[in-house]
């Protein structure tokens, strides 16, 4: 078995570049990353990558060799898995990419209702606003909010959102908004990822004659979370512009109140995307059918 020393640790270091990145990914110390890849260009007989101070560059040899490792590990993992899974009892990690603000919350409903009727089954959730790659990084699924995902990945649509505006009910009764066209003159609530964001447009359509409207608003906070705008709309800063996801609780408790709701606005989609991976563990197959099936979203 001597042939396969030193392989998972090549494929690593190409991969991130250093033996310092390929230690910590696969939790071991950087001088036994070295001593496994020479290990391996020894038996082989060839240079497969070139060191340096700065970053690891694969040889020509290496070239052919990473990418012909690559698809080795892929299919051993792809038959570890088919084994494991023969096991009818579902036990394992499933690591998921949320979006902020409805991550925290909406989403939680279905991964906590799983995870109590799959007690072996732990979850490990990353909340970032990122897109994260899902075919390069070690996640095995993602709930995305978008109108278009990534035509690479397997996508199926959960529910829709309008976008909604609203205020509090101190904001309304202190400035009397009295229609649409009143929010111009009015502090805004806007999501921005920019440090030095530029005025925001809201556009807007009423269903009975098609009129478009596109307002630019004021804004007195900007933010790249909604969920910090959504406190800030809660302590009566503004009116706020967005998906029906992050404000239909609060709109339902009365702690905020909808806004002209004859205009029709933005849509959002919720997706639950994962890569075209030609084995799905088991355990992420029947989280994926929960959502579908249970209504929940």
């Amino acid at each position: 078995m001597d042939k396969w020393i030193g392989i998972q640790e090549f494929v690593t270091a190409a991969k991130y570049g250093s033996f310092t990145s390929a230690a910590e990914y696969l939790g071991t110390t950087k001088s036994n990353i070295s001593k496994k890849i020479t290990h391996l260009e020894t038996r082989l007989g060839v240079t497969l990558l070139h060191r340096s101070n700065r970053r690891l560059v694969l040889t020509s040899a290496g070239e052919v060799y990473f990418e012909h490792s690559t698809k080795l590990l892929k299919t051993l993992e792809q038959n570890d898995q088919l084994v494991i899974e023969t096991q009818e009892h579902l036990s394992g990690p499933i690591v998921v990419s949320l979006p902020p603000g409805i991550g925290e919350s909406l989403l939680m409903e279905p991964i906590c209702k799983f995870q109590q009727l799959h007690p072996d089954v732990t979850f490990v959730t990353n909340v970032s606003i990122q897109c994260i790659d899902l075919v390069e990084q070690p996640f095995d699924l993602a709930f995305r909010l978008s109108p278009t995902i990534d035509p690479n990945l397997i996508a199926r649509p959960l529910r829709r959102a309008p976008y909604r505006l609203c205020a509090s009910p101190q904001f309304i009764k202190t400035h009397s908004p009295k229609e649409i066209q009143d929010i111009t003159r009015l502090s805004c609530l806007a999501y921005s990822d920019q440090l030095s964001p530029k005025n925001a447009v809201w556009s807007f359509k009423n269903p009975q004659n098609q009129q478009v409207l596109q307002l630019e608003i004021n804004a007195c906070i900007y933010s790249d979370s909604v969920t910090t705008l959504v406190q800030a709309c809660h302590r009566h800063a503004g009116i706020l512009y967005c998906s029906d996801f992050f404000v239909a609780k609060h709109i339902a408790e009365a702690s905020l109140v909808s806004l002209f709701e004859e205009w029709i606005s933005n849509e959002n989609q919720l997706w639950l995307v994962y890569p075209d991976r030609k084995s799905v563990k088991r355990r992420v197959r029947a989280f994926i059918d929960f959502v579908l099936e249970s209504g929940i979203l």
